[in-house]
């Protein structure tokens, strides 16, 4: 396994814990302020004031809980974040992959190439066209001579 996928399992692994922990979190959140609703709400309430400071004591937690919640998501989107921008992605990968190896193979034909093109380069082009003019006599003369044959 390379580097890099141990650092893309490694990554994977830390937002897999954060995330864990960031539900645990919510949870006690959510546990903490459903057992303060449910002490409000086993109070007695004989009077109209008294329903009333319930209804806002009710109000004022549900406003914590949405605040406390949206704390814990702005918490793990920012680590999230923070996880994307450090760890390599899929488009920065190739130069640190692929690109030596690519390289490496290319350069080999490179330098085959250039060896053909100088062993041709000694060749003056009179003798490259004269070695093709010899070749297409050629093989007009191979070309009639098969056509007599065959239609004898």
């Amino acid at each position: 396994m390379s580097k890099i996928s141990v650092e893309i399992a490694e990554a994977v692994k830390q937002a897999g814990q954060l995330l864990a922990q960031q539900a645990e979190d919510a949870r006690k959140v959510v546990a903490n302020a459903a057992a303060d609703a449910l002490k409000v709400t086993n109070v007695s309430t004989g009077k109209n004031n008294e329903d009333h400071d319930l209804l806002v004591t009710l109000n004022t937690k549900m406003e914590d809980l949405k605040e406390d919640i949206q704390e814990l998501k702005d918490g793990t989107s920012g680590r999230i974040k923070t996880l994307e921008e450090t760890k390599l992605n899929i488009a920065d990968s190739y130069p640190m992959l692929y690109k030596q190896g690519n390289e490496d193979l290319h350069k080999d034909h490179e330098e085959r190439i250039r060896k053909i093109e100088e062993k041709t380069e000694d060749l003056p082009i009179i003798k490259r066209l004269n070695y093709g003019a010899v070749t297409i006599i050629l093989v007009a003369v191979l070309s009639a001579i098969v056509y007599l044959v065959v239609n004898r």
